[in-house]
């Protein structure tokens, strides 16, 4: 049996760039991987050939085209927790709203981008923020907030980062899909964690 060829033998720095921004923002269309991380045609092409990310077509109706996005797959997932211990993978909405994300994305500084957080990193500070209530003994607090997260009265935001000087800093993209109660949802929640906030709309 001929052997499977491999493409992509070692990870670069550009690599590292490209597979810490998949788990930040799930899709990446050719400007992200082009012109923000600097990858080549073929290195993209590599990385589509061993099945570490996966080729996107998706329909445009505002252009009315096709449109061209990337997402990892979970061998992708794997590569990156295995070569830089990354975690905590973004969940992917829509392909137009993980878009939405990835240009703010771009739009931080490579400290920020290195200090990014995904909804399941903030879904971690919520966690140890309500410990902390319990073991403070402010027990009734912290069920009220674990009554909340289940009913989605409180609602974890799709990224943000830490500022250099140490502030949370909470981003949502918000689609014309979103109901009142559901943008009140993350507006409290970023107030619970003394968070900044910024929302997006698309």
């Amino acid at each position: 049996m001929l052997a499977v060829p491999q493409y992509v033998k070692t990870c670069t720095t550009k690599d590292k760039k490209m597979l810490q921004a998949f788990r930040n923002v799930g899709y990446m269309d050719e400007k992200h991987l082009k012109e923000n991380l600097l990858q080549a045609d073929k290195r993209i092409k590599n990385f589509v050939r061993d099945g570490y990310i996966e080729k996107c077509s998706v329909y445009r109706h505002n252009t009315r085209s096709m449109q061209t996005v990337y997402r990892l797959t979970n061998k992708g997932k794997e590569l990156a927790q295995k070569q830089y211990n990354l975690k905590n993978f973004y969940r992917s909405c829509s392909s137009r709203h993980d878009l939405a994300v990835a240009d703010r994305y771009f739009k931080a500084t490579e400290e920020q981008r290195a200090n990014w957080l995904t909804e399941q990193d903030w879904k971690d500070r919520m966690e140890e923020h309500i410990q902390n209530l319990y073991n403070k003994g402010e027990i009734a607090r912290a069920s009220q907030l674990q009554d909340r997260l289940q009913e989605h009265s409180l609602s974890y935001t799709d990224g943000g980062y830490i500022t250099e000087s140490g502030r949370l800093v909470a981003i949502e993209v918000i689609t014309k899909s979103y109901g009142e109660a559901e943008i009140k949802a993350k507006e409290e929640f970023v107030q619970e964690l003394k968070a900044d906030y910024e929302s997006v709309r698309i």
